[in-house]
C-alpha cells in the first residue's frame, strides 16, 4: 500500500523518480499508511454489555438486578460441557448462565433484536463498514463470524453479506 501510494503522489506532482520526490511528499505517505495501520487496530478494551446500568460480563457472576429483570427463566442441562445452566430471556436479547458448584457465571449473551445495541451502538442489521468502524480488524474471522476478543470473552457478529446478523457475547475459551 505505501507503494501504491508513493506511485500515486509521484504522479500528482509529474514524472519525478523517488528520489526526486520531495521529503514532505514522502513523510505524507508514511503517514498516511501509519494513520491506516492504525484504524486497523483493535478498538476494543474490554468486552461486556450494559443492561439497566448495569455491565454483564461473560465468566463473570450475573448482576441480581439483571438476573431480577428477566421475563422467563429456564433451567436445565447445558449443552456445552456437564452440569446445568439457567436461561434468562429478556425482550430481545437472552443471557445464558452456566452453574456450578462454586458460583454461577455468565456463559453467553445473544441478541435476538434489532433494538438492541452494543455499548458502541451496534446491532444486527448493521453493515460490515460500520462493524469495522467501531471495533477495528477482528481477531479471528472465521467465515461468517467476525469474532473480537479482549482474552476473557468475545464479541461475536454472524455476518450474512455485508450486513450484521446476529450478535453475541460469550465465554472465551
Amino acid at each position: 500500500m505505501t507503494a501504491w501510494m508513493l506511485i500515486l503522489l509521484m504522479s500528482l506532482t509529474g514524472c519525478a523518480s523517488a528520489e526526486d520526490a520531495p521529503e514532505q511528499m514522502i513523510t505524507m505517505a508514511t503517514e498516511a499508511q501509519s494513520m491506516e495501520d492504525a484504524s486497523k487496530e483493535q478498538k476494543i478494551e474490554m468486552i461486556g454489555f450494559t443492561f439497566q446500568g448495569e455491565m454483564v460480563i461473560p465468566g463473570e457472576k450475573l448482576p441480581e438486578s439483571v438476573e431480577a429483570a428477566a421475563v422467563h427463566v429456564q433451567q436445565g442441562n447445558t449443552c456445552v460441557g456437564s452440569g446445568m445452566e439457567t436461561l434468562y430471556q429478556y425482550e430481545g436479547f437472552d443471557i445464558t448462565v452456566h452453574n456450578n458448584s462454586t458460583s454461577d457465571i455468565v456463559y453467553s449473551i445473544y441478541f435476538q433484536s434489532p433494538d438492541i445495541a452494543t455499548s458502541e451502538g451496534l446491532s444486527i442489521g448493521d453493515s460490515q463498514e460500520s462493524v469495522l468502524e467501531a471495533y477495528g480488524e477482528t481477531d479471528e474471522q472465521g467465515g461468517i463470524a467476525w469474532i473480537y476478543s479482549d482474552g476473557n470473552a468475545e464479541l461475536i457478529f454472524l455476518m450474512s453479506g455485508n450486513t450484521v446478523a446476529g450478535i453475541e457475547y460469550r465465554m472465551a475459551g
